[in-house]
């Protein structure tokens, strides 16, 4: 059964091989929900697969999310070619933002996912990010300093009986906005 499975799949491979240019020429232009979809993927995936340089002084960044958008928009256009569609919809888009949240998984997804559901209670400080991620602070302050950097957090000091509480760590607004369109709503 296994040796007649990869005989199917290798035979659609060589299909979709061979006629790539009339598969793809039947899928339409993506509508602009698709559009923005792909570019908030890409924007989400280069924040949080950001790391910083542990061997070089220079500035670590993020990955340009321009090459990603780019990379999503042909991974939406191929699916809907493979998948036999001749338009994007809701199953083709589901796929590449399912793409896109196995690509941002790990340690900064999860420590975005903590502070966009604690944004409610304003965020959280070290010491409970510590408690939740299980994370030694060695560890956890340089990151949550680089993703401060990438202006994927910030740091801020509530008021607390008209004086300065400890400081809190939260979500930029945008994104707040990002996690939102592509963890929460998605499509």
């Amino acid at each position: 059964a296994e040796a007649e499975m990869r005989k199917y799949i290798g035979g659609y491979a060589i299909h979709l091989r061979r006629n790539a240019g009339e598969i793809m020429g039947r899928v339409g232009e993506p509508p602009t929900h698709a559009r923005e979809l792909v570019k908030a993927c890409a924007k989400f995936v280069a924040h949080l697969r950001a790391r910083p340089s542990k061997t070089q002084d220079e500035v670590a960044e993020r990955e340009l999310s321009s090459r990603l958008t780019a990379q999503y928009a042909r991974l939406m256009m191929c699916l809907a070619g493979a998948m036999g569609k001749t338009a994007i919809d809701t199953d083709v888009l589901q796929r590449v933002r399912r793409c896109a949240l196995d690509t941002a998984r790990g340690k900064t997804f999860d420590i975005a996912g903590m502070l966009y559901r604690a944004s409610g209670q304003g965020g959280h400080e070290v010491d409970t990010l510590q408690v939740l991620t299980g994370e030694p602070p060695e560890k956890l302050r340089p990151l949550l300093r680089f993703l401060r950097k990438i202006k994927v957090v910030e740091q801020y000091q509530p008021e607390v009986g008209g004086r300065k509480g400890r400081p809190r760590w939260r979500l930029t607004d945008k994104m707040a906005d990002l996690y939102r369109v592509v963890v929460e709503e998605g499509v």
